[in-house]
């Protein structure tokens, strides 16, 4: 066979194989996206699509992997209605946003949680990680997408070698994103993620105050204003005390009381703050980092959020402020740390 020959060949056969690898991926999306039952994965950027067109709900609890530890029965035994689960690690705004959106254009929705961390309202309010090619309106587009993509077919032959074997797995609206099913929250697991973790003070960070200002004001703010029939209910989650250290504790209670003070300007947010629950967050039993704490304290919160406890309003406010200052200029971090070494600190 001439080498010319042996080209064509060869390419067809190349040609061939991608075209029968990729119609075969698609026909596994197809199965997969049509599924009614929650798959268990851990990336809501590229689930949640799935889950609004799938499954019926009217309330969305969007946020970080701080709300992942929610149980949507109990957020619908405190507020009436059907939850889902549209969180995702490390989530901006803006993809805060694309959910709800997309949300909104396929149920009637009538509320959207989700948590506010001070600092992190400084984070880059892009879309770079966001695969947006999942969020539009084509379904064939969305499912060839995934078909033809090397991450996509790696996914797609992963799940049909575990559907062959009967080992997909699935899970329910309530453990669904929840990482507490594989991470554990002591006082000890907390001790050694603090003594050799390099903490990052982002308030302290160049200009990351006004960004975090600018951020809430032209990212968070227009959302809430464009659904102005959606109720939110938004917190701020209770990070351990330990997450404050080295930051200017007056620059920071002056930063969130103008977050506050935005918030409160929309009729339709109903506004908590968990930082000032002293008993949780200087009990380092329920962490397993500076910020991450156990699911009892999500449903903690839920209790506390469905009899109005920790409301901030206009008038509440200062108060609070007040007591959440009081408690960081009190709090001994250096004492605190040298108490966690001696119980915890691993021997060389």
């Amino acid at each position: 066979m001439s080498e010319r020959k042996l080209f064509v060949v060869t390419l067809a056969a190349i040609i061939v194989i991608i075209v029968l690898l990729s119609s075969f991926t698609y026909l596994v999306v197809c199965f997969r996206e049509s599924s009614r039952k929650i798959l268990s994965v851990s990336s809501g950027r590229t689930y949640n699509s799935t889950l609004i067109r799938n499954f019926s709900f009217d309330s969305v609890l969007l946020g970080t992997s701080l709300s992942q530890g929610f149980k949507c029965s109990e957020f619908d035994a405190a507020f009436g209605g059907k939850s889902i689960k549209l969180s995702s690690s490390g989530a901006n705004f803006a993809e805060m946003d694309e959910f709800l959106k997309f949300a909104v254009k396929h149920k009637k929705i009538k509320r959207a949680m989700l948590d506010v961390v001070v600092q992190f309202c400084a984070m880059e309010q892009t879309l770079k990680d966001f695969p947006a090619e999942y969020y539009s309106e084509n379904l064939f587009k969305v499912r060839l997408n995934k078909a033809i993509s090397i991450n996509g077919v790696l996914d797609e032959l992963d799940f049909f070698r575990d559907m062959v074997r009967g080992k997909v797995k699935y899970t329910t609206r309530d453990a669904l994103y929840d990482w507490n099913r594989k991470h554990s929250c002591s006082e000890k697991i907390f001790a050694q993620s603090i003594l050799y973790q390099p903490h990052i003070n982002y308030l302290t960070q160049g200009n990351n105050c006004e960004k975090a200002y600018e951020n809430t004001q032209k990212v968070l703010l227009p959302i809430i204003k464009a659904h102005a029939n959606i109720e939110f209910i938004i917190f701020f989650p209770p990070v351990s005390i330990m997450n404050y250290q080295g930051e200017d504790y007056s620059k920071y209670i002056t930063l969130k009381g103008r977050i506050i003070d935005l918030l409160l300007t929309c009729s339709n947010v109903k506004l908590y703050d968990f930082e000032t629950a002293l008993h949780i967050t200087t009990d380092f039993n329920n962490y397993k980092d500076r910020i991450h704490y156990s699911g009892k304290i999500n449903s903690w919160m839920l209790k506390e959020m469905s009899k109005d406890n920790y409301r901030i309003t206009a008038q509440s406010k200062q108060q609070a402020l007040d007591k959440l200052l009081n408690a960081l200029n009190s709090f001994d971090y250096r004492k605190e740390c040298e108490r966690l070494k001696t119980l915890y600190q691993k021997k060389r």
